[in-house]
């Protein structure tokens, strides 16, 4: 009769929260492997949108009454999925205008995926940095583009706007 080996005792290392120094991606390179790699990014994405930057101005949700005047410029880049966030000021306002927020991917607070370009429309709310950002505004630009690619933004369609105004005129016969 054989004895029978006893189970090796397999432990599993939880994976580490990120240190804050890179993105999740290089974190998460160096969990993995012994020596980590460059993470892969999406270079057809890269240079067919590079040049797509989508500007909203946006207003700081915040229950400050100093935080109502404040007044952002939130840029995102559709070539890396980054964001930007700039802070316009007014003269003798006694803050500092420019840089608010490096330029970094964003993860959002309710799906925990990371923004992509369809996140970002007027009359959303975004977080950003453990900040709350209201989308007011875009740039000219942006509101083409949006038109343009009605499949990615279809709230900005002019035909689905459209379609969605004649839907009900169709239950009513012509005179």
């Amino acid at each position: 009769m054989a004895l029978r080996k006893p189970a090796p005792d397999v432990f599993y290392q939880a994976v580490p929260p990120p240190t804050g120094y890179g993105t999740d991606e290089d974190s998460m390179g160096s969990v993995i492997a012994l020596r980590p790699t460059i993470p892969k990014f999406d270079m057809k994405k890269m240079f067919k949108q590079d040049m797509h930057i989508l500007r909203f101005n946006a207003r700081l949700v915040s229950t400050e009454p100093d935080d109502e005047s404040r007044t952002f410029i939130v840029s995102f880049y559709c070539g890396d999925d980054t964001i930007q966030v700039y802070e316009v000021c007014d003269k003798n306002s006694g803050r500092m205008g420019g840089r608010f927020m490096e330029r970094k991917k964003q993860r959002s607070q309710i799906t925990g995926q990371y923004y992509t370009e369809k996140d970002f429309l007027i009359g959303r709310t975004v977080f950003l940095g453990g900040f709350k950002f209201l989308l007011t505004s875009s740039d000219a630009y942006t509101e083409k583009y949006m038109q343009d690619n009605g499949d990615i933004f279809p709230e900005a369609s002019i035909k689905a706007i459209i379609s969605k105004i004649k839907a009900p005129a169709r239950n009513y016969p012509d005179l």
